[in-house]
């Protein structure tokens, strides 16, 4: 049996990849490899990801057919509630933003790459290795292997990330497709500093979540208890119009805090590149543009630049970390003292500016 030979292969069936993968198959014949995942624990709901994304990845998306209806996007946003420095909250205006469901568009480019003609799809466990020049799976090969299995980072042999990393817990409430337009009417960002941690809220279309996110006793009580510490700390109004956390859905918790990789067995993207601490709030839009940077690497040089604007971008991001750590009013609690510690430790003073640019869908320098 001939075994097919890909120019390029991705790993890994997020936004992140789906979008490496069909922006791919515009020029090359691709593959994308699903992993195959063990089975959640009945017990345990799988939450929603509302992502909060700049309104230019909403047109960029639309490029891709995607509707913004159908993953969460009925609005714009412009205003930003924060009680970070000081107890009180404060209201900020900035460029506008959408709230999308990241599961819903998975599903809505998953979709769109089962209908492309230049695209083939294979799922399978096993870890593709490299021999005599190629990347070989279960029944397939490639030239090039793109991992965008995000936390996972299955390509790589070591993760650096804080010795104690900091987890995000979810709580969400859903609405019928006639309470849809009432549910959350301000569905703004929101964010409250909190000893141990943070919390914070937005809101899609359908869906309304509040994350506790952070490390310590506090984060691991029951959800009633969760809520009267929140409460206590002066954060309740960040709850308000939220039901109470007894009575909402709540999943397995995630990761939380800043990760990235070394000693990568192959070119990594998005969150197997840059795992951003959700502070950033911009996670999946960079994770995005990564993929259209790395579909459009095409030569060692490309490489080289890329590898750069990595470094570039996890420089720029760990400053950012740092001065909005600066900034807290608990930063000398020992949860922000020690991941501050982490963060500063791992600065490259010595980092360059990132110098790579995307003109007319090739790599360049900027």
């Amino acid at each position: 049996m001939t075994i097919p030979t890909f120019d390029c292969a991705v790993v890994g069936a997020g936004p992140v990849g789906l979008i490496a993968a069909l922006q791919s198959a515009k020029t090359e014949r691709t593959l994308l490899v699903t992993r195959v995942q063990p089975k959640a624990s009945r017990h345990v709901a799988t939450p929603p990801r509302i992502e909060s994304v700049p309104a230019a990845l909403v047109n960029l998306l639309l490029d891709f057919s995607i509707d913004p209806r159908r993953i969460g996007v009925d609005r714009l946003h412009d205003t930003r509630h924060a009680a970070w420095e000081t107890p009180d909250p404060s209201t900020t205006r900035g460029r506008a933003v959408a709230h999308l469901d990241h599961i819903q568009l998975t599903a809505e480019l998953l979709a769109v790459a089962h209908r492309h003609p230049m695209l083939n799809i294979k799922s399978e466990s096993q870890t593709p290795v490299r021999r005599n020049g190629l990347w070989h799976g279960t029944s397939w090969r490639a030239r090039t292997l793109l991992d965008a299995t995000g936390r996972a980072m299955v390509m790589s042999a070591r993760r650096l990330h804080p010795p104690k990393p900091w987890v995000a817990r979810p709580f969400w409430r859903t609405a019928s497709s006639t309470e849809a337009g009432h549910l959350a009417a301000d569905r703004s960002f929101r964010i409250a500093a909190l000893p141990f941690g943070y919390a914070y809220r937005l809101g899609s279309n359908t869906t309304d979540m509040v994350w506790v996110v952070g490390r310590g006793e506090e984060l691991s009580h029951s959800p009633g208890s969760l809520e009267r510490t929140v409460r206590s700390l002066g954060a309740g109004w960040l709850l308000e119009g939220f039901a109470p956390l007894t009575a909402a859905n709540t999943g397995r918790s995630h990761p939380a805090s800043v990760q990235w990789p070394e000693d990568s067995l192959c070119s990594t993207i998005g969150d197997a590149a840059l795992s951003r601490d959700i502070l950033s709030s911009q996670g999946l839009a960079s994770g995005i543009s990564d993929a259209l940077y790395a579909a459009a690497a095409r030569s060692d040089d490309d490489g080289a630049l890329w590898a750069h604007r990595h470094t570039a971008e996890r420089a720029a991001h760990l400053k950012s970390l740092q001065q909005v750590f600066a900034a807290c009013r608990h930063r000398d609690r020992p949860e922000w003292r020690a991941y501050t510690e982490f963060v500063t430790t791992h600065q490259n003073p010595t980092a360059f500016p990132d110098r790579a640019a995307l003109i007319a869908g090739r790599l360049a320098h900027a």
